[in-house]
């Protein structure tokens, strides 16, 4: 009984081992790809404001015209630039863009803090 169950136990893992490692990998299957592809999601440019007035969006995705990329945002203000090195002076544990041991140039990224 024993050695039944021992034989069926090697013949399975045999027939898996060479199922597995016999078959050959399949071709991928090559799908055009459209140019002007829109995805399904594309129709956000249409909202409903409170519960059912449908209001159309003038800036949509696909022109880069944002509000967040108006001059007025591009920058922080004097209020702000406090407001950010008491909030750097408090909770800053390592700053690497003031380490000049560890790093003698500047990085890129850091180039724009005022506060360094």
């Amino acid at each position: 009984m024993a050695s039944s169950l021992l034989w069926t136990a090697c013949l399975t893992f045999l027939l898996l081992a060479t199922v597995t490692k016999g078959t050959p990998p399949k071709k991928a299957v090559e799908v055009p790809f459209g140019r002007n592809y829109a995805p399904t999601w594309a129709f956000d440019h249409i909202k409903y404001f409170n519960g059912g007035s449908e209001i159309q969006l003038h800036l949509d995705k696909y022109t880069g015209k944002r509000w967040w990329d108006q001059k007025e945002f591009q920058d922080l203000d004097a209020a702000q630039y406090r407001r950010l090195r008491w909030v750097r002076s408090k909770y800053t544990i390592y700053n690497y863009c003031t380490d000049r041991v560890r790093l003698p140039t500047l990085p890129r990224e850091c180039k724009r803090d005022r506060d360094i």
